[in-house]
């Protein structure tokens, strides 16, 4: 019996003992489907973000509430982007990038956090965080930093 893959499936490859493996996938809107670790540490800003993002055809394959649980669910999922807060209990966001960074120098990870904590963009900035959003976010705003991930 030969497996049919889903519509959303564009390309196949060998994969595994020879059976089709998808080599990427698209959502909805033909925009590549990102796998998204959200890293908060308010119940209530993760379930924002996540709302969003699924919105928007992608999916959310972790959730954190510090920095060290974010380190760990990366090393776990290795997803497509991080969306992480700057300031958690246990371990903070610039220290929990530096890990992130450490482990894949190619980690693309979005600093959410709100304008009193400005100062840290350009830290963070220099650490490899690939764009910024400022709580509380719009939708729209979410939007455009995915779509630009997205084309990276």
């Amino acid at each position: 019996m030969i497996a049919r893959l889903p519509n959303h499936v564009i390309g196949v490859d060998s994969g595994v003992w020879g059976f089709p493996a998808p080599l990427f996938c698209k959502n909805e809107s033909g925009r590549s489907k990102m796998k998204i670790l959200i890293a908060d540490d308010s119940k209530f800003m993760r379930g924002l973000l996540r709302t969003n993002v699924e919105a928007l055809g992608h999916e959310v394959i972790a959730e954190a509430e510090n920095g060290q649980e974010a380190i760990d669910a990366y090393m776990r999922h290795y997803p497509d982007l991080v969306m992480i807060d700057m300031v958690m209990p246990v371990m903070g966001g610039l220290e929990a990038i530096d890990a992130i960074m450490a482990i894949d120098s190619n980690a693309k990870i979005v600093m959410c956090s709100s304008m009193g904590h400005a100062s840290y963009v350009k830290e963070a900035i220099i650490k490899g965080v690939k764009d910024f959003i400022v709580k509380p976010f719009r939708p729209d705003k979410i939007k455009d930093v995915l779509s630009k991930i997205d084309k990276r």
